[in-house]
C-alpha cells in the first residue's frame, strides 16, 4: 500500500467511528433537491428536470484557427437537457442519478458539440461527452454514526470554487463520508481520478489520486471557521513540468451580519516536480452589502506565480491540472460564468504558472419582482510576466434577468474586455453576447 493511502486511511477510521452523518451528500448542487413524487414500494421517488437553451455570439479565441491578435466573430446555439432522479428508504438508503444531454444548432455551431474543449475518449474525470451520467451514487446513513456516498459524486472544494468545482465539471469517481463532529462538520473523501488512461489535454499518470478533508466549526451564531486539505497524487506530467504530488492547505471564514457578509480565504500549497519543489500562496476576499434594494459584491484575489521556465513560487490548481473550471469569478469573457458558460477564457488562479490578481464587482438590482439588472466588472494583471507584461486586462458588462413564469427565466448579458499585452503584442479586444433560456422544475 502506498505511503499516501495509509495515512489516509489512519485519519479516516477514528472520524468515521465518532461522527454523525446527514442523510444526503453535498446538498446545493444542480439536481440534488428534488421534487417528491410520492412513494412507491416503501421507497420515496424524487425527480429534478432542468432544460436550457443558450446563444453566444463572440470573437474569444479558438474556432476556425483564431488567435489573441486575429480574432473574427462568430455565433453558436446550444441545448442542455438534464433530469435527476432521486429514490431513497426512510432518509437512510438510496441512490441518485443525474442525465445529461447536450449538443449544437444547425450549421452556425462550432463542429464540437462543447464549446469548451473536445474531450477524451475514455473520461478520467468525467469530462461528458455529449450524452452521458453526471452524477450517480449510492446513498448510505443507516445512523448518526455514518454517513457515506460512492459512485460518480459532485464534488467542490471549500474554498470558493478557486480549486474545483462540481457545478462546472468535477464529477468524480470517488467514495465521501460527511457528517458532524464534536460541534463542527466534517467531510472526508478518496477520489480515483484515472485508470491508467491519458486525456487529450493532460497526462496525470497511471491510477492518480485526489484526497480531500474539511472541517467547518461555527464561532457563535454568524461566523464559521474551515480548515481544509486537498492532496492529489500523480505521477504525471503538466505541460512539460513534471508533477509528482500537489497539496493544498486551508484556513477560511465566513460571517453574515444582517444582509451584509464577509467571507476569508488562505490557501498554502506546496507541490514536488520530481527534481524540484514549488511553495505558492493564495489569498481571497468576497464580501456583498445592502444598499437599498441594490446589493453590491466586491472580490480580490492575489496568487504567486513565478517566471516562464520557473517553478519555485508558483501557486498550482486542480483546475490547471485537469483542464477542468469553476464558477468562481464574477465576469464573464476571462472567466466561467452561468449564463455564458459555454465560451470564456477560462482563466484560473493559478494563472497557468505566471499567478494572479484580481478586482471584481457585481452590482444587482431589481427593477420588479420579475426584472432583475447585473452590472459587473474585473481587473486582471499576473503575478510574473508574459510577454514582457503582467497587464491582463479589463472586464465590464451587464445582465438581464427575466422570470416569465415559476419555472422559466431568461438572461441575456453582454460583456467587453480590454486585453492586456500579457496576451502579446497585438491582441485585440474580446466582446460577448449571451443569452439562456432555461426551465428548472
Amino acid at each position: 500500500m502506498k505511503k499516501s493511502r495509509t495515512y489516509w486511511l489512519v485519519i479516516l477510521l477514528p472520524l468515521l467511528i465518532y461522527s454523525k452523518g446527514v442523510p444526503f451528500p453535498e446538498p446545493g448542487h444542480e439536481g440534488l433537491n428534488v421534487k417528491s413524487l410520492g412513494t412507491f414500494d416503501e421507497f420515496e421517488v424524487g425527480l429534478w428536470l432542468q432544460y436550457r437553451i443558450m446563444y453566444n455570439n463572440s470573437n474569444i479565441p479558438g474556432p476556425g484557427g483564431t488567435t489573441y491578435d486575429n480574432s473574427a466573430n462568430y455565433d453558436f446555439f446550444r441545448q442542455r437537457f438534464r433530469i435527476g432522479v432521486n429514490v431513497q428508504k426512510a432518509n437512510k438508503v438510496g441512490v441518485y442519478t443525474q442525465l445529461e444531454y447536450r449538443g449544437g444548432w444547425g450549421g452556425s455551431s462550432p463542429a464540437l458539440s462543447d464549446a469548451r474543449d473536445s474531450a477524451p475518449v475514455n473520461n478520467p474525470y468525467n469530462r461528458l461527452q455529449p450524452r452521458g451520467i453526471r452524477y450517480g451514487f449510492i446513498y448510505y446513513a443507516p445512523s448518526e454514526k455514518l454517513n457515506l456516498s460512492a459512485g460518480i459524486i459532485p464534488l467542490t472544494d471549500g474554498v470558493g470554487r478557486i480549486l474545483f468545482d462540481a457545478d462546472w465539471d468535477f464529477n468524480v469517481g470517488g467514495i465521501v463520508l460527511g457528517g458532524k463532529l464534536t460541534k463542527g462538520d466534517y467531510r472526508l473523501g478518496y477520489v480515483r481520478l484515472i485508470e491508467g488512461v491519458g486525456g487529450t489535454r493532460n497526462q496525470i499518470g497511471k491510477d492518480a489520486e485526489f484526497m480531500l478533508a474539511d472541517y467547518y466549526v461555527p464561532l457563535g451564531k454568524s461566523v464559521t471557521i474551515g480548515a481544509h486539505i486537498y492532496h492529489l497524487t500523480g505521477p504525471g506530467t503538466l505541460n512539460v513540468m513534471r508533477f509528482e504530488a500537489e497539496t493544498w492547505y486551508g484556513f477560511t471564514t465566513q460571517g453574515n451580519f444582517g444582509r451584509a457578509d464577509l467571507s476569508g480565504v488562505i490557501l498554502l500549497n506546496r507541490g514536488s516536480t520530481g527534481e524540484d519543489s514549488h511553495n505558492g500562496v493564495a489569498l481571497k476576499l468576497d464580501g456583498g452589502l445592502p444598499l437599498g434594494k441594490t446589493r453590491v459584491n466586491v472580490q480580490a484575489i492575489t496568487a504567486t506565480g513565478d517566471e516562464a521556465g520557473k517553478t519555485e513560487r508558483r501557486f498550482v490548481t486542480p483546475h490547471q491540472i485537469l483542464g477542468t473550471g469553476g464558477y468562481w469569478g464574477y465576469t464573464h469573457i476571462f472567466v466561467a460564468n452561468g449564463p455564458s458558460d459555454v465560451n470564456d477564457l477560462g482563466v484560473e488562479i493559478g494563472n497557468g504558472g505566471a499567478g494572479l490578481s484580481t478586482l471584481q464587482v457585481k452590482i444587482d438590482t431589481p427593477i420588479t419582482d420579475k426584472l432583475k439588472t447585473q452590472l459587473f466588472g474585473g481587473w486582471f494583471q499576473s503575478d510574473k510576466k508574459r510577454n514582457q507584461s503582467k497587464f491582463m486586462g479589463t472586464e465590464f458588462g451587464g445582465m438581464l434577468s427575466y422570470r416569465i413564469e415559476k419555472y422559466l427565466t431568461w438572461q441575456v448579458g453582454i460583456a467587453y474586455a480590454k486585453m492586456g499585452a500579457f496576451f502579446g503584442e497585438n491582441v485585440e479586444d474580446l466582446n460577448e453576447i449571451y443569452s439562456r433560456f432555461q426551465f428548472t422544475w
